[in-house]
């Protein structure tokens, strides 16, 4: 008698996803049931009451099937040595995972170097790091950095599958991010919009292409390329399209006050088509008399930071004024005027 043999199916491994975010909440309703093992660390006092770590498992445990999902819970007030504290974690922890997903971001990276090559580290190891830029527009990290998948949200992204793919250096797609209900805390539902849940989608469609075939972040870019409903073919580090939109032309700068817009562009100054001649703070600034590159890791620059008051206006053509709202000294405000 002739059997008919079974065909050997190979079961797949499920991808590793670690999710640093906040507190998952293991008493929602909708994930009463779901197998998340919780990282511990004895260095952050965790706040359970958060409910954006649930708002984004919420949109990723469509993947339950195919996904190991791993928390590593912090605050949504995590400082940058923290954040570096909990990346250095992760690359000692005794797991490689496959996608870490950090829907947060910090503008000003005093730390460059070290965030950097922490990051780095755990590329090598064998992790693609996917992280949402800030939703003011603001350059972000570890999102710009070139060995992490940067994500913005798109309002051409309508559905949970669009994206848009950016051939840049700084950013890579954009999602789905617009208004939506999203699993929460208390209440048990939300509507929320911004950068952080595009980039549980962006992790949620990278899961499907890992668990598909195993890849490396220059791979699995090139295969959101492919599905990206649009492409934009331009090099932030080099496209001055709105710079020539300005009715006049700069060609030295001073900028005020040192605050993390002004870092943004003293540390991405080789994207700007003028020069920056001077730095100016608060006469009560701790940084007053000190070079940029002493405070600034990673940026290479000799100019010394002044105080508004001795504001000299006959070497530029340009203030560019950041933040300045919180300035108590109306006399300080004041002395923009003076030209």
């Amino acid at each position: 008698m002739n059997c008919k043999e079974n065909p050997i199916v190979e079961k797949k491994n499920k991808v590793k996803v670690l999710i640093i975010d906040s507190h998952i909440s293991r008493k929602h309703p909708k994930i009463l049931n779901d197998e998340i093992i919780e990282i511990k660390t004895d260095f952050i006092n965790v706040d359970t009451s958060l409910g954006h770590g649930t708002a984004i498992y919420g949109i990723l445990r469509k993947k339950i099937e195919i996904a190991q999902f791993y928390s590593l819970p912090i605050n949504d007030n995590f400082s940058e040595e923290q954040l570096i504290q909990v990346l250095d974690y992760v690359m000692n922890y005794n797991i490689t995972f496959d996608i870490i997903n950090i829907s947060l971001g910090i503008s000003f990276c005093k730390n460059y170097t070290l965030l950097y090559s922490v990051c780095e580290k755990l590329v090598k190891k064998g992790s693609v790091l996917i992280s949402a830029f800030n939703n003011d527009g603001s350059i972000s990290f570890p999102a710009a950095f070139d060995n992490v998948i940067g994500v913005i949200s798109s309002d051409k992204c309508i559905a949970i599958d669009d994206f848009e793919y950016y051939e840049d250096e700084v950013l890579n797609i954009g999602a789905k991010g617009g208004i939506q209900r999203l699993l929460w805390n208390n209440p048990k539902y939300i509507f929320l919009s911004g950068n952080s849940f595009s980039c549980a989608y962006v992790t949620s469609q990278a899961i499907q292409f890992l668990y598909e075939e195993k890849c490396d972040y220059i791979n699995l870019l090139n295969k959101f390329k492919k599905i990206s409903k649009s492409i934009h073919r331009y090099n932030t580090r080099n496209d001055y399209s709105l710079l020539e939109s300005i009715p006049f032309s700069i060609k030295k700068a001073a900028l005020f006050p040192f605050n993390k817009e002004i870092h943004s562009l003293l540390r991405f100054k080789e994207l700007l088509n003028f020069d920056i001649v001077n730095v100016y703070d608060s006469k009560k600034s701790i940084y007053l008399g000190r070079m940029v590159s002493e405070i600034l890791d990673g940026v290479d620059s000799d100019l010394i930071i002044n105080s508004i008051k001795n504001f000299d206006y006959t070497n530029i053509d340009t203030i560019i004024v950041g933040h300045i709202d919180s300035f108590n000294n109306e006399e300080e405000k004041n002395q923009l005027l003076i030209f």
